[in-house]
């Protein structure tokens, strides 16, 4: 979703994208309004004013999309959670949070006070609306603003994931099993129940034209969508549960240390010598200057290995990302910046212990992720 959107800045110090899909909705919106809603409940006025009005609701309405977003957030800042970037596309919005909630309170307020901010400008609309009235162009767009907010509040509270209903309800699990696992159980359980009845009833509606829950093609295509989300959110909380609790220490082979001076191929057969570490400690008057990883044989040819001294391919450890040996795995492969370097340095009390490559992480991931 992410990688197909236009970057359209940075505002309370968090990124703002728009999908490309969205584009289409707000052409398509922009024609509803223009040439049909607008038109026919308050003729009299020109095609010109019709459009530009209809491209200005348009616009106010992706506005509350991303006051909506900007809601979830902003209450995910109070609780201390690091939020990535809000994308808006064609179901609306995603604010994309660093790390999950830690407790069922956060959650649920993160949640709910997304709906609750669409309720609250929805209300304003309509009080806007109030002393124009029907058949007022201003009094039809605030009304059609005030509705669509009053939706979009009540269709994000349906108890399927991602909408923010699943969450609320995840989180109403959360607090009374006091286990997330099996909250996100019971609500994907939950969610993929509506998915199936909005899938039963898009079919229904295309050959009997009765309409239970969406409409045709759309309940189809809307049961497909939240199915999907909810099986994703159960094995994402699958893998998260797998991983959460494993310090990065924990990782860690300490490897046969090495002198910089020596020649490259005498320091991979100490390596090979002292067991499975894939990367061994470089130490100069009993000092760690760097670390030599395994990951030097693909860019060396063998023939090579007696004329390198180990300091020329070391990697030094001033330029690796240092973290903690009881950093979590699970928050380290969600954490976007740490995902961009090939090594981390692990330390205990300030004092280097290893070296892992991402290669490392996520093979162990993957691995302890094919064991649940």
């Amino acid at each position: 979703m992410t990688s197909s959107s236009i970057r359209l800045g940075k505002f309370l110090g968090i990124e703002v994208g728009l999908n490309y899909s969205l584009l289409f909705i707000a052409a398509l919106v922009t024609f509803q309004l223009s040439s049909l809603i607008l038109p026919n409940q308050a003729p009299g006025y020109s095609e010109l004013v019709y459009w530009l009005l209809g491209m200005a609701t348009a616009v106010v309405f992706f506005f509350s999309i991303l006051w909506h977003e900007f809601a979830h957030a902003l209450m995910a800042k109070v609780f201390k959670v690091r939020v990535r970037r809000i994308v808006l596309f064609f179901m609306g919005g995603v604010a994309e949070i660093e790390e999950d909630p830690r407790t069922p309170t956060a959650e649920f307020w993160i949640a709910l006070v997304g709906p609750l901010s669409s309720l609250l400008l929805g209300g304003i609309f309509m009080g806007l609306y109030l002393p124009l009235g029907r058949h007022d162009i201003y009094g039809e767009m605030f009304f059609w603003l005030g509705e669509i907010n009053i939706i979009l509040a009540a269709f994000n509270m349906i108890p399927a994931f991602p909408l923010d209903g699943g969450r609320v309800f995840r989180a109403i699990f959360w607090f009374f099993s006091k286990n997330y696992l099996q909250a996100t159980r019971l609500a994907s359980y939950l969610s993929q129940g509506f998915a199936y009845l909005a899938i039963l009833s898009g079919i229904l509606s295309l050959f009997t034209g009765r309409v239970l829950m969406g409409s045709g093609l759309w309940g189809i295509f809307l049961g497909w969508f939240l199915l999907s989300a909810a099986k994703n959110h159960l094995q994402t909380a699958q893998v998260r549960e797998s991983l959460r609790g494993i310090p990065l220490g924990r990782l860690v082979r300490q490897g046969q240390p090495l002198n910089p001076d020596w020649p490259l191929a005498y320091a991979i057969d100490r390596m090979a010598i002292g067991g499975t570490a894939t990367s061994s400690p470089v130490i100069r008057d009993g000092h760690t200057i760097g670390f030599l990883s395994l990951d030097v044989l693909r860019r060396i040819p063998r023939i090579g290995w007696g004329g390198v001294r180990v300091e020329n391919v070391m990697t030094p450890i001033s330029s690796v990302r240092a973290v903690d040996a009881y950093q979590d795995l699970y928050d380290t492969l969600r954490n976007e910046d740490l995902q961009r370097e090939p090594y981390l340095l692990v330390t205990a009390n300030q004092q280097p212990i290893g070296l892992l490559s991402q290669r490392e992480l996520i093979a162990f991931a993957e691995q302890q992720a094919r064991g649940i």
